[in-house]
């Protein structure tokens, strides 16, 4: 997915110490991934998307995640959307959400309620 201002804007407030982001978003303004961003914002960053692209682990949100520790901001900016085993990914994703922390999940969403049988 491709962040915009607008999702810039709904995570900046949280973003402080650490965070992890499932997927490896683009930013909107010039097409550059996201990760530089965030490391510039000051962050312990850490992308996982199953194709590794952009710096992301290459492994499966679905996998047992308990060695990365814990962010203070999880975002799913989408990528949760085209992953078959939701109940393992969002156990994990809770996971790695620190205590008081803020998860922020934006599923897109396009004339269906589900795009699988």
């Amino acid at each position: 997915m491709v962040l915009t201002a607008s999702d810039l804007n709904l995570i900046r407030p949280y973003c402080v110490g650490s965070m992890f982001e499932l997927g490896a978003q683009l930013l909107a303004e010039d097409w550059s991934p996201a990760k530089r961003l965030f490391e510039r914002w000051g962050l312990r960053h850490v992308s996982m998307d199953a194709s590794g692209a952009r710096g992301a682990l290459q492994r499966s949100i679905t996998e047992a995640v308990d060695n990365l520790g814990t962010f203070n901001v999880v975002t799913d900016f989408g990528a949760s959307a085209n992953i078959l085993d939701q109940e393992a990914t969002f156990a994990n994703l809770h996971r790695l959400c620190a205590p008081g922390g803020v998860m922020v999940h934006v599923v897109p969403w396009y004339r269906s309620v589900s795009r699988f049988p």
